[in-house]
């Protein structure tokens, strides 16, 4: 009897799914049973996983390699969680539009702005570094993880030597 080695090398699409499944399932246990609230960045992160978990999917249905999407979108979502990191530890301001408030809003008086916040449901904002895995926050977690993605499918995509055209 042969042993099979199939199993033991998944496809890229195979480890993308899981590494955005591992993601998101995180978040959203830590919002919905740790009652971590998330800030507005936070969402704009998810939907990045799960674009990318949606791309790895069909990969497997239409039987076509997406190493060029996996490399454009997990860079571009690595450094999203890199700018999120920054406004965590103060480097950087957060864009207004990401905390619900637009720039060209003007209030009177803060009851006016505290009416608005409200409004637009349960805001945490940006800055404040919700929730650390040993130590480390989650978006600097999440950033490693993207950029260690956009790595590895730059490797496939150049892997034997030679540019893989898919």
């Amino acid at each position: 009897m042969k042993f099979s080695t199939r199993f033991l090398k998944p496809s890229l699409g195979v480890i993308v799914f899981i590494i955005c499944f591992f993601a998101l399932s995180l978040a959203l246990l830590a919002q919905y049973v740790l009652m971590i609230s998330p800030c507005p960045l936070c969402f704009h992160e998810r939907w990045g996983l799960a674009f990318l978990m949606i791309t790895a999917c069909c990969e497997r249905v239409f039987q076509k390699k997406f190493t060029t999407l996996y490399i454009l979108f997990s860079f571009l979502l690595g450094l999203v969680f890199l700018y999120h990191f920054g406004i965590e530890q103060a480097w950087w301001h957060g864009y207004a539009a990401l905390c619900h408030i637009e720039p060209s809003a003007s209030f009177s008086t803060p009851e006016e702005l505290k009416e608005h916040i409200l409004s637009q449901g349960s805001t945490v904002s940006c800055a404040s570094v919700t929730w650390r895995i040993m130590g480390v926050p989650a978006t600097l977690w999440g950033a490693f993880s993207m950029l260690i993605l956009c790595g590895w499918s730059i490797k496939e995509k150049f892997k034997n030597g030679g540019y893989n055209r898919d």
